[in-house]
């Protein structure tokens, strides 16, 4: 990306409409996507998710400013600093003995024929 700034928005939240053009889920559509757009799209998600979630301190419950572009919070009352919860995960490709085959998965949440490792 080059250093290049990238800024995300929640449509939701900003009761914004586009013409010619529709909104997709980006947990089900960004495994379509190029590497460096899923990368995106699921970072963007990740924190705008975060955001509309953490409206108040989890210390003391005052109102919260949005710093580091928008990677961390800060309480206005106590200064608390906080930052998204970043849960481990872990994928795993089941083969077969002769590495010919493997296990794959289907989730109803997936767009048609997407399957996935586990």
């Amino acid at each position: 990306i080059n250093r290049t700034p990238i800024f995300a928005l929640d449509a939701k939240e900003q009761d914004i409409h586009v013409k010619d053009g529709t909104f997709v889920n980006t947990r089900t559509s960004a495994p379509l996507f190029s590497t460096l757009h899923n990368e995106l799209a699921l970072h963007a998600t990740a924190y705008t998710t975060w955001q509309s979630n953490n409206k108040h301190c989890a210390k003391c419950g005052g109102p919260i400013n949005y710093i580091h572009g928008g990677t961390c919070s800060k309480c206005t009352s106590c200064s608390s600093l906080s930052w998204p919860r970043q849960d481990p995960s872990m994928i795993a490709l089941i083969s077969s003995r002769d590495g010919n085959r493997v296990l794959l998965a289907r989730s109803p949440r997936h767009p048609p024929r997407l399957h996935t490792v586990l």
